[in-house]
């Protein structure tokens, strides 16, 4: 478990710890693509699919309970004015915490200033975020985007003043070049 996902993983925990009932506000979709995977053994989680009021109609047994339930919302998408999930949200408690919060918070230390900024600046998930820590060197964020989240795609990274191409151990040249203000990369 990566250091960023285990720094989710304990604010979630806590958040449950204290209140059973979480709602995870995530409007900006950044957690999208880890959110059900975020919440501990024992926890029911359910996620915004096509509708509040499809949601919330699946979340009636848990609001008619008499004990407090383990359970994590996740919505990603702005409440509506009227919300079907109000009643949910009032019995609950809100986890809302922007990526590049947790991206600072979970790495302070562990990287300089400057990697933390472009990287919270930059990434638009947290499967974005995760690689971009995960490479060995300070690479953009925007490569780790378009390499995805783990497969091997060759490329040749050229580091800026370097003068020479580094071969980078997942990747292979194909024939474009991208450039960012962190380097230039064939591929």
């Amino acid at each position: 478990m990566s250091a960023l996902r285990a720094a989710l993983a304990r604010q979630l925990q806590r958040k449950i710890d204290a209140h059973g009932l979480v709602v995870w506000q995530d409007d900006a979709r950044e957690y999208r693509d880890v959110a059900a995977s975020m919440a501990p053994a024992g926890v029911r989680f359910e996620a915004l699919a096509t509708s509040t009021y499809e949601l919330r109609q699946r979340l009636e047994d848990a609001l008619a309970g008499t004990g407090r339930p383990a359970l994590v919302v996740y919505v990603d998408r702005a409440s509506p004015r009227e919300d079907p999930l109000a009643e949910l949200r009032a019995a609950g408690a809100e986890f809302k915490v922007r990526l590049a919060t947790l991206v600072r918070q979970a790495m302070a230390g562990e990287l300089t200033d400057a990697r933390l900024a472009e990287i919270a600046a930059d990434a638009h998930t947290f499967a974005e975020a995760e690689m971009a820590l995960s490479m060995q060197r300070a690479q953009s964020v925007a490569v780790a985007a378009l390499l995805g989240s783990g497969e091997d795609t060759p490329v040749l990274v050229v580091e800026p003043g370097a003068g020479t191409a580094q071969p980078h151990p997942k990747i292979s040249i194909s024939g474009a070049r991208i450039t960012t203000g962190a380097f230039s990369a064939l591929v």
